[in-house]
């Protein structure tokens, strides 16, 4: 998604980061009711501020002007069989305008051990086949 967040910039750094500078390039002014109704009616959540809730203002700058206008959103249903490991930004911006938002996901303990529990009932299951089988033939 690219967009603006509200939270990510106090209102001093709202004020010079965002508002000076689109004034400077000819911009809109920024709404932020989408990336808001993303999160407070959809319940997604930013993956980059469940990793690192502190940062703020330049801390979160991904894009040339100081701006961070990608993100990777989770809902909360997708935590069942995995977790957000980290989220990092990527500064590229030698290439692009943008950096790269970074997210790595591990798979939940709990679904190895389904996962498991599942092989071992297929595995269960195919030798009491074999079984059932060889008990038929030896009674022949």
């Amino acid at each position: 998604m690219n967009s603006l967040t509200e939270n990510d910039y106090s209102k001093d750094s709202y004020e010079t980061q965002i508002v000076q500078i689109g004034k400077q390039m000819y911009w809109e002014r920024p709404l932020f009711e989408l990336t808001k109704f993303q999160t407070d009616q959809w319940e997604y959540q930013d993956a980059f501020k469940l990793r690192n809730p502190q940062f703020q203002n330049e801390n979160v700058s991904a894009s040339r002007f100081s701006t961070r206008i990608d993100y990777i959103y989770l809902h909360s249903l997708e935590k069942v069989s995995w977790s957000l490991k980290e989220c990092f930004l990527i500064n590229i911006c030698t290439v692009t305008d943008h950096s790269t938002t970074f997210a790595s996901f591990e798979k939940n303990r709990f679904e190895y051990l389904f996962d498991i529990i599942e092989i071992v009932t297929k595995k269960a299951s195919e030798i009491s086949k074999e079984v059932f089988c060889f008990q038929e033939y030896d009674f022949f």
